[in-house]
Order: structure tokens, then sequence, then C-alpha cells
């Protein structure tokens, strides 16, 4: 009987904040998927690398100005790429939620909102979409099309309208401070934060626990604030493998991958397993988990090689049972 009323306390609770599972996020590829490593850690969720974005128009890879950026037709010049529908049907079948993850760089591949019309910014999100509502698989999507900027709030506001008519969602992954006040209105019921969580100070130099907490800390106050004000979901990014300041090792050469700054240490005197508890301090000093918004971790992340330099490539166990153990992965006890 006791444990009866325990479970439905717990289930109460879940009900009442809203938090899920952890997600894992990956860099999958149709060799290198990482099924077995993410099933063994005990995820149920993950975001599974969809394609890239690339744009053969506005000057975008060497394009001229006035090409136009066409989605649709027999001879398009933009595109939003979806080569992982094996990988996801693999996680699809074991059981895992799964949502997939649009990738890109604005002045690299992608470009800039500023320099595309309106129609075009329409056919971006409707090509996008598509793939999304077109796969019965996937329960939504994540944009890391980097940097964000608040010119591409219209994109936006088309994927709450286009997502919210299949019943799927959408996240971007962003530093939510940049927002302005009619990006934070586009999210809806549809859209949530993925706060990327990390990399808040000075790449390739090692940032002190101490210090990542208390940065964390005020970026998580005022991002509740916001979800609050706006009624807007979020979730959390956290690096449990090596990222641009937290990494015990950079093996990517002499300058910072393709900051262009140099590295100030090759080396950092802390674990993964340490910056994952700062983490974790700054979480609970702000109350995550009672905060109805709050919709769980991401855990940044799986991918293949070296990881751009940044070592260690994928999150060990150590790590990830630092946040098991701290009740933010349901049924992550292990």
């Amino acid at each position: 009987m006791k444990t009866c009323l325990l479970l439905l306390l717990l289930l109460s609770i879940y009900e009442v904040t809203g938090w899920s599972d952890a997600f894992a996020f990956t860099y999958t590829t149709k060799t290198s998927d990482f099924f077995e490593d993410v099933q063994s850690a005990g995820f149920d969720n993950i975001y599974v690398y969809a394609g890239d974005v690339e744009m053969y128009c506005r000057g975008g890879y060497g394009s001229k100005a006035d090409t136009p950026c066409t989605f649709n037709g027999t001879n398009p010049t933009a595109f939003v790429y979806y080569t992982s529908k094996d990988v996801v049907q693999k996680f699809k079948d074991a059981g895992f939620g799964v949502y997939i993850n649009f990738d890109g760089r604005i002045g690299e591949g992608v470009v800039a909102f500023s320099k595309l019309t309106a129609s075009e910014i329409s056919e971006l999100a409707a090509a996008t979409a598509e793939h999304v509502c077109g796969d019965p698989n996937v329960s939504g999507m994540g944009w890391d099309v980097e940097p964000f900027n608040n010119n591409q709030v219209t994109f936006f506001e088309s994927l709450t309208t286009l997502l919210s008519a299949c019943n799927k969602r959408w996240g971007v992954f962003a530093f939510p401070t940049d927002f302005n006040t009619r990006m934070w209105s586009s999210f809806k019921q549809t859209g949530f934060v993925l706060d990327s969580s990390y990399d808040l100070s000075t790449p390739c130099k090692c940032i002190e626990p101490s210090l990542y907490t208390t940065l964390l800390t005020n970026r998580l106050t005022d991002l509740k604030q916001n979800a609050s004000t706006f009624n807007v979901s979020y979730q959390i990014t956290l690096g449990a493998s090596g990222t641009t300041t937290m990494y015990e090792q950079y093996v990517g050469g002499n300058t910072c991958g393709n900051t262009g700054l140099p590295v100030y240490n090759k080396t950092c005197p802390y674990s993964m397993a340490q910056w994952m508890q700062a983490a974790l301090t700054a979480m609970d000093a702000v109350k995550l988990k009672s905060d109805e918004r709050f919709s769980g971790v991401t855990i940044y992340d799986y991918s293949i090689g070296n990881n751009g330099g940044w070592l260690p490539a994928k999150p060990n166990n150590e790590t990830l049972q630092v946040i098991k153990n701290a009740g933010y992965w349901r049924g992550g006890q292990q």
C-alpha cells in the first residue's frame, strides 16, 4: 500500500512540474548512429541529426546576390536536408521518443535572413515543416542553425503555425538572452527554448566550475522569468562531452576551432563530471524542478571523430551518473 501511494505521489509531482526524461543530443550518421551508447546510458528520448540547411542563392556558396532562393520545383537553389529516416526508424522501433535536428551556420552555408525575401523565408519554413509533419516517427524538431538573430522571427512564427497544424513541436538552440519580445511571443504552445546552458565564457579557456555555477545561475534566473512572462516551455542543454569552454583536452591545433581565437588551455584541470555538478548546483539554486515550464534536460553531445578537437567526444558514465543521481533524469537511477 505504501509503495502504491509513493508511486502516485511521484506521478503527481511529475504531472505538476511537467519535466520529462533526458534527451540525448546526437550528430548521427548512417554509419554512426550511437544507438548502443544511447540505449545503454538509459535515454528514452533523442535528437537525431536530420541534415544541413544549404542555400546556393542570395550570395550563398558563391552564387549571385540576386539569385532567388527556391526550395521547390525542378531546379531548387536551397535545401533543407533530411537524410536520417532509417536512423529515426531504428530509434522509434526501439521505443524512443524522437526529435530531428536541423543544422547549419549563418554565413557559411545559410544566407543571413536579412538577405531573404518574405516569401523565401516562408518557403524555408514550409520545407522544414514538411519533413517534420510528414514523418510519423518524429514528435518534433530542433533548429540548430546558428547564430540566432531576431530578424529570423517570421520563420519561427511560420513554424508555429505549420507544426501546430500537425500537432508537433519545434525548439530553437540558442541563448535566450538574445530574444526580443516578438521572438518570445512566437513560441506559443508549439515552440520551446533549447537553452544553450554551457560555453558561457571565453572559448578554449578552461572555466572554473564555481564561476560556471555563477554564470549559469544568472542565465537561468533570466530564462525562468521570461518563460513565465511569455508562457514558454524550455529545456536545459548541458555539456557532457567536450565543449569550447568545458573540455578535458583540446586536440584541434593551435587555433580555437573556427573562432580564430588562440588556445589558452590545451588541457583542463577539471572533469566533465565536475562541470555537470556545477550546472546542477545552479539548476537547484533557481528551483527548476518546481517550474512547470521546465521540460527537462538535453545531454550534449554524441559526435563522430574528435568532436572538433574538444575531448571527450562522447559523454562518459561518470558524468551521466551525476545528473541521474540529482533526480533530473526520470527513471535514470541505474
